[in-house]
């Protein structure tokens, strides 16, 4: 595959940006500030759909704008297509493979990235917990039967919470409540059997 353009609206410090790409290796030089690690970003949200950055979309439309916009065009196969994502303030996002809308696990993983930042040294000091975020973003660019998975346990998981919240309200039966475990230990045995496939690979 390869990365052909980028175009930027109020992302960031860019107002308008469109980027022309040729094949092979491109390394951003510029000072502090000029936003280097903003083109980063972009491309880290068209293809994982985060940032490495912030959480919330509103730190990174442009100030007193509505919204931004990021689209990356790329070739694979001899096929050109395009992968954009639109950040809204106050409606979400809006994502298009082509012209056409698009699924989150339509477009994570269609353009694979690798992000390494000097944040990354928290993998090695930090909590088990930062690994296996690091991992599950990976798997999920690789395999997206394993982001299907991913999403339906959050999903189920989130279902479940609020489940245990209404039994403690005394607003719903608990016998319910071995439904959900029964998913949730479905999905999980899934994940963690990809995890440990994945660290072996890695390990070799």
């Amino acid at each position: 595959m390869e990365l052909l353009g980028l175009t930027l609206r109020n992302f960031r410090n860019y107002e308008n940006l469109s980027l022309k790409l040729k094949p092979g290796v491109h390394i951003l030089l510029g000072e502090n500030g000029a936003g280097k690690t903003n083109l980063l970003e972009a491309l880290e949200i068209v293809s994982a759909l985060r940032s490495h950055r912030t959480r919330n979309d509103a730190d990174i439309i442009r100030k007193d704008e509505r919204e931004a916009f990021v689209e990356a065009e790329y070739e694979r196969y001899e096929v050109k297509s395009s992968v954009s994502v639109t950040l809204q303030r106050r409606r979400g996002r809006v994502m298009r493979i082509g012209s056409g809308k698009a699924a989150v696990s339509e477009i994570i993983g269609n353009i694979k990235t690798v992000l390494f930042s000097p944040d990354d040294l928290m993998l090695a000091k930090g909590a088990p917990s930062l690994r296996w975020s690091f991992i599950d973003r990976e798997i999920c660019q690789a395999s997206r039967i394993y982001l299907d998975n991913l999403m339906r346990y959050n999903g189920v998981l989130k279902e479940r919470n609020a489940l245990l919240k209404r039994i403690k309200e005394g607003l719903s039966n608990s016998d319910i409540l071995e439904i959900y475990d029964a998913e949730l230990a479905k999905y999980a045995s899934l994940i963690v059997k990809k995890r440990i496939e994945t660290v072996k690979e890695l390990s070799n």
